[in-house]
């Protein structure tokens, strides 16, 4: 309230505004704080631009050593100037072009392919290029939906990433692009109980080993 009162004096509101954001920096770093206590200190914490993408919040984020995940052009825009370093620049686009993958590839960002076809492009840029990729590959761990079907992208089939039943496929993209280097996961935004999360984590874990 205290902050609210002083916003109100010194005129940071117009007349015209009809509502109010505010945001508590002091909760946001004791999140990042848990985060940090929770995991192996290597561990790259990659915080949402879409979450989020006001470049106070985000600069203020990147000068705490936080990574950034981008799921389009103009979210990796996003986070370069806030100051977040490339290599700490996750993509995630399930619909990359062309142009967006050499881009992240000419910037050194980790990119996560969708599917086996983005990996061949991304295979063929780099041969291009003569940059070696730094990328993972999105598994649907198929391990079930939650409760806004909408919105969860783990079911038996998905729009997105490459079915955990095609295990022979996902071993054989490891061997072939041997810059290959990660698995990535995402259950489903909202509506997702714990349970969901960590069977579906659990599966590509399993997979990974």
């Amino acid at each position: 309230m205290e902050a609210i009162r002083r916003a109100l004096a010194e005129g940071w509101f117009r007349e015209q505004d009809t509502a109010v954001v505010l945001y508590d920096l002091d909760a946001l770093l004791d999140r990042v704080e848990a985060l940090r206590d929770a995991f192996p200190a290597e561990t790259l914490h990659a915080f949402a631009v879409k979450a989020c993408p006001l470049p106070p919040v985000l600069a203020m984020l990147a000068q705490l050593g936080l990574g950034a995940e981008a799921a389009s052009l103009g979210e990796i825009h996003l986070a370069l100037a806030a100051g977040f370093p490339a290599e700490r620049i996750v993509f995630d686009s399930p619909a990359k072009t062309v142009e967006e993958l050499r881009l992240a590839l000419t910037l050194g960002l980790f990119i996560n392919a969708d599917n086996l076809d983005e990996l061949a492009r991304l295979d063929a840029l780099g041969r291009d290029t003569g940059l070696v990729p730094r990328a993972g590959l999105r598994v649907n761990p198929q391990a079930g939906t939650g409760r806004i079907k909408a919105t969860s992208v783990a079911g038996r089939y998905s729009k997105f990433g490459v079915p955990l039943a095609q295990r022979e496929a996902i071993v054989d993209a490891f061997g072939r692009y041997p810059w290959l280097s990660g698995l990535h996961v995402h259950i489903g935004s909202q509506g997702c109980p714990l349970e969901l999360l960590v069977a579906g984590v659990g599966a590509v874990h399993d997979l990974a080993a």
